[in-house]
């Protein structure tokens, strides 16, 4: 879905609601540590934290396995003057280490937002955030925030659907 039919599931990505709330609660909370020297954001689709907060003169380093994800998040921080304060690493999650590369390291803070979590296994899922423990500092910020999982979408069942013909 993230990759095959990235251009559809942008189309909801790009109707969700400005997070300045959202991110200007986050940096509350980060103020109260000494020193950052740069965000990841663990699959960041099109963006959800990293351009608000490159707006208030953080760096960030935007993962997502979705390569037009990224490219919209490139698009978003030139739009917005901070692509000097963004950096992108386009691959699975799952396998950090390798994604990560020669990125710049250590994180301070760590984030994963809205709904990339519950789509592997929940050993998966656990060992995503250790493995974004490795490149971070003993005092790093964790945010998971605004989760959506299976268990929520039964509840809130949206009796939309989408198709899309394809050639026999």
């Amino acid at each position: 879905m993230f990759i095959a039919r990235s251009h559809l599931f942008m189309k909801l990505l790009n109707q969700r609601p400005k997070t300045d709330q959202l991110v200007d609660g986050m940096i509350r909370l980060m103020r109260k540590h000494e020193t950052f020297s740069g965000l990841l954001d663990l699959c960041c689709g099109n963006d959800r934290v990293s351009i608000c907060m490159a707006k208030k003169g953080f760096k960030s380093v935007e993962v997502d396995i979705s390569k037009a994800f990224l490219e919209d998040v490139k698009r978003k921080a030139e739009e917005n003057g901070v692509s000097h304060l963004v950096t992108y690493a386009e691959g699975d999650v799952r396998k950090l280490k390798q994604v990560l590369g020669r990125v710049q390291k250590p994180f301070d803070v760590v984030t994963n937002a809205w709904t990339s979590i519950g789509y592997y296994s929940e050993y998966d899922d656990i060992n995503i955030f250790s493995r974004a423990r490795e490149p971070s500092r003993k005092s790093t910020i964790l945010f998971i925030t605004e989760t959506v999982h299976t268990e929520y979408l039964s509840i809130k069942f949206a009796p939309t659907s989408y198709s899309e013909k394809t050639t026999w």
